[in-house]
């Protein structure tokens, strides 16, 4: 497998100082059944030290996770509390006040096809399918608040994250979902929503030969085209599925 072919990250800062979001690929050569995991964490916002949360969130999760288990869902359960007790522990370290250290979490485990994934938050994970864009896993939102004054509703607030503390909500399917041929898997922060599903699905359709790594590229150029002025960070990664490598 080469990286840069089946699967590539791409990041934009957007309108925002820091760069809070953070991911990683790592491939785990297990004989001849390679295993790919992908951690991606978008640092909240309103939280001093999300760049430090979203890192060891990624960092943790991926090192931490048993790929031996038999029972994969534990175990990326098992590596997600392990990254919020490291970030309660950083936070504590760092003399922070509980829950100054936040960010969402999304973690995937791809293996002969089939895909399981844990997250915390509101990050997607996407499945492009025959010309279709489903969202996988859930988005730990509340409901969207409209405004007393007739303007324009609130968005929506975060109800679960990785902080140290409790968390409130996690989404681990039982069952993984089984990839086919041509499949494309995309992780983003959710800085990806400035540009609607049927654009991202209409772009995945039209270069869905290209490698992940212009698609990645595609998609980030598309939000930085939308060209807001309080643009969130975006980071988008990229899996193309190729049937008998993971």
């Amino acid at each position: 497998m080469t990286p840069e072919v089946t699967f590539a990250g791409r990041q934009m800062r957007g309108g925002r100082e820091n760069q809070e979001d953070s991911y990683g690929f790592c491939l785990v050569k297990n004989g001849g059944d390679p295993i790919l995991l992908l951690a991606l964490a978008d640092g909240m916002g309103g939280h001093e030290r999300g760049e430090i949360a979203s890192a060891i969130a990624v960092s943790s999760f991926i090192q931490s996770l048993d790929v031996q288990a038999p029972n994969v869902r534990r175990a990326l359960i098992d590596a997600v509390l392990e990254a919020n007790a490291r970030i309660g522990a950083e936070n504590e370290r760092r003399g922070g006040l509980p829950d100054e250290m936040g960010t969402t979490m999304v973690g995937v485990y791809l293996r002969n096809g089939r895909l399981q994934w844990v997250s915390v938050g509101d990050s997607p994970l996407f499945l492009f399918r025959a010309g279709k864009l489903h969202r996988l896993n859930e988005e730990h939102v509340g409901p969207r608040i409209e405004s007393p004054d007739g303007g324009p509703p609130k968005p929506p607030m975060l109800i679960s994250a990785l902080t140290g503390g409790e968390i409130h909500r996690m989404d681990a399917p039982v069952q993984p979902s089984i990839l086919q041929k041509g499949d494309i898997v995309i992780c983003a922060s959710d800085g990806i929503n400035s540009i609607d599903l049927q654009r991202i699905a209409a772009k995945l359709e039209i270069q869905s030969e290209l490698p992940a790594a212009a698609l990645a590229d595609s998609l980030v150029a598309a939000v930085e085209g939308e060209r807001k002025t309080r643009q969130d960070n975006v980071t988008i990664a990229i899996v193309k599925h190729s049937p008998g490598v993971v």
